[in-house]
Parts: C-alpha cells; structure tokens; sequence
C-alpha cells in the first residue's frame, strides 16, 4: 500500500511538471529571446550594392565627332603682322569621353587644313619694300588634346556647359615666299605677277624660298556652350570661344555614350 501511494505520488509530480512544461519553460531556466522580424533588419549588402548602382549610371564612356569653324580675324593677325589675310576654315576631331554626374572628361584627336589664303604677307616692324608673296603648301595642323567641361542643369535634358583644353600637335606642310615689289599701304593686297601695275612677284624669282617653321606646337581651348540630350545616351553639344593657335571656334558635335 505504500509502495502505490509512493508511486501515485510520482505521478502527480510528473503531471504536474509536464502541465508547466506546456505553459511555459521552467522557472530556473532563461527566457526565450525576441522573435526577430527579417524585415525590420537592415540589410547593408543590399544597399552597398544599390549605391554602387547609381554611381555606375552617373559614370557612362563615350565615343563623339566634332566639326568646327576655326577663325582666325585679320584684326587678330595685325597684332603680329603688318599684312595678314583672315583664314576661316573647318577642322574635324573624334573624341573619347568618360562623363560623370556633373563634369566631362574629354580626350580627343583633331584635324585642320587651315588653307591660308596665298597672298602678300609681312610682319610688324617692316617697311613696304619687305613685302614678300608667301604661298601655303599643303598647310595643316594635326593635334591631341584633353578637356575638362563642367555641365550645369537648366531644365531636363538640356545643360550649360563651359570649360578649356591643353594639347600639342605637329605643323605639316610648308610655306614659301617670294619678294614682292612697288608695294604700298594702298595696293598691298592686290597681289600680281605683272610688273607694270600692282605689288607684283615673279614665279621665277631665284630669291624665292622655302621657310623655316615651327614643327609643333602648343594647342589652348576655352569654350562655352550647351549640352542637350535627346536621349540618356546620345548628347548634342554646340560650343564656341577661344582656339590657339587660331583666334576663335564655332563647333557642333555629337556623343554616344554606352
């Protein structure tokens, strides 16, 4: 009879402690942490990655062509030169971009067949009888430069843009001049071969002469202008300012970038 009360007994604890198992955990033990809602968790990978995303769409390379009207005014020239000709002619450049949210990066290769008109030239400090006919043979400029342009907004899709270049490049052909004669402040531009009227030279003069000329020179931009993108890809620029060695540039070009 003891050994079944004992035995009841027991049974009452276990009852009793599996009846407070499944209500809850034990007295002597820890409570269970806080349910962690996944979506109340930051997740940096994820918004690391949509940063790096948007600076890649701010970060774009390019390929472009450019066509300009280089000038180069006589009231520009008669600083160096006594009798000068205006020259206005195009040059032609391809360009390689790296463009960011605000500023162009801008490599470019260009062209001009500056096509100095043959004529009577001469420089400052001469008297007329030092007048000389002087011909341009195949006379033209090849240079590389690099550009930095800033874009400022205006509405969507259309840009201020403004800044300058540094480059070099080779002077090709060469020039030749010819003593020219009966030359006067009145008649100068009116160059001749016959001797009886005019500033007149001589094709076979013996004393004509091929120049000495500098093979390279230095190339400076400082340009204005605006930028509008007709698609986020393809960019339409027309610019304009500064140009040496020249005096000033008219240009329109178009970018596509990828």
């Amino acid at each position: 009879m003891k050994t079944t009360i004992q035995f009841l007994a027991f049974c009452l604890v276990l009852t009793t402690a599996s009846m407070t198992w499944a209500q809850g955990a034990p007295p002597w033990m820890p409570p269970p942490p806080a349910p962690v809602i996944l979506s109340e968790i930051a997740s940096p990978i994820t918004e690391v990655r949509a940063d790096d995303e948007s600076e890649i769409k701010l970060r774009k390379f390019g390929l472009g062509v450019e066509v300009r009207q280089n000038i180069v005014p006589e009231f520009f020239l008669n600083l160096f030169m006594r009798a000068a000709h205006e020259v206005a002619t195009p040059a032609y450049s391809a360009k390689f971009i790296y463009r960011t949210k605000t500023t162009d990066v801008i490599i470019k290769g260009s062209y001009w067949d500056i096509k100095a008109p043959n004529g009577n030239w001469m420089g400052i400090g001469h008297d007329w009888e030092d007048m000389e006919y002087t011909e341009f043979e195949n006379f033209k400029f090849v240079w590389g430069q690099i550009n930095v342009v800033w874009n400022q907004p205006l509405i969507t899709g259309l840009y201020f843009i403004y800044g300058g270049g540094i480059g070099a490049g080779a002077v090709m052909g060469d020039i030749w001049t010819t003593p020219a004669y009966n030359c006067t402040a009145d008649n100068w531009r009116d160059a001749t071969t016959n001797p009886i009227s005019g500033c007149w030279h001589s094709p076979l003069d013996p004393e004509r002469e091929k120049e000495d000329i500098p093979r390279v020179m230095a190339a400076l931009e400082a340009t204005f202008g605006l930028r509008y993108d007709l698609f986020s890809n393809v960019s339409f620029k027309l610019e304009t300012g500064l140009f040496l060695p020249g005096f000033w540039q008219v240009s329109g070009s178009v970018e596509i970038l990828f």
